[in-house]
């Protein structure tokens, strides 16, 4: 017999998680203006079943106009935000390398939070390290070099849709002008 109570907490507990991933994939986003990452926000919604918010709908419609008159790989790579520092359709590794830096970074900043007993950071750093097969003085470099990174452009105070939609607009604006 099914339980409705529980199906519909499975689901709120479903949805949660997977607007917390999108969000995740948003803020990241923000950071390294890797386009992929708008994909992947608009797949956790389109999976679940959820709606897709406003700001990943304008981007997307945004990067359709850029397609249709994009004219040869270049164009098709910037307007989807898929180049690298290097140039050339480098999104995708990029990507795993951006994912597996905030993956360390979050682990080593949530053992952290979550130490009862206070424990040392190069001990945590160690933990974490082991984790990732890289080194403790890696993790904490890592950490460092994250937390002092700033967005290159910052998030709107409220994150809301509108804020992010008017972020998205400036970085157009920024890069037509550059």
């Amino acid at each position: 017999m099914k339980n409705p109570v529980a199906d519909a907490l499975e689901t709120a507990m479903k949805n949660k998680f997977a607007r917390r991933n999108a969000d995740r994939h948003l803020a990241l986003y923000l950071r390294t203006r890797n386009g992929l990452l708008i994909w992947k926000a608009y797949m956790e919604y389109r999976q679940h079943g959820l709606p897709v918010p406003e700001n990943i709908l304008l981007w997307l419609d945004k990067v359709a106009g850029q397609l249709l008159v994009a004219r040869g790989q270049e164009q098709i790579v910037a307007a989807l935000e898929m180049t690298g520092s290097g140039g050339g359709p480098q999104a995708a590794s990029l990507l795993r390398g951006q994912e597996n830096a905030r993956n360390i970074v979050e682990q080593f900043r949530d053992a952290r939070d979550a130490s009862v007993k206070k424990r040392a950071i190069h001990d945590i750093a160690h933990e974490v390290g082991q984790n990732f097969g890289i080194t403790a003085e890696n993790v904490k470099s890592r950490y460092s070099q994250w937390k002092s990174a700033t967005p290159k452009q910052p998030a709107p105070a409220d994150n809301s849709a509108q804020g992010l939609i008017d972020l998205f607009s400036k970085v157009k604006r920024t890069r037509k002008n550059a």
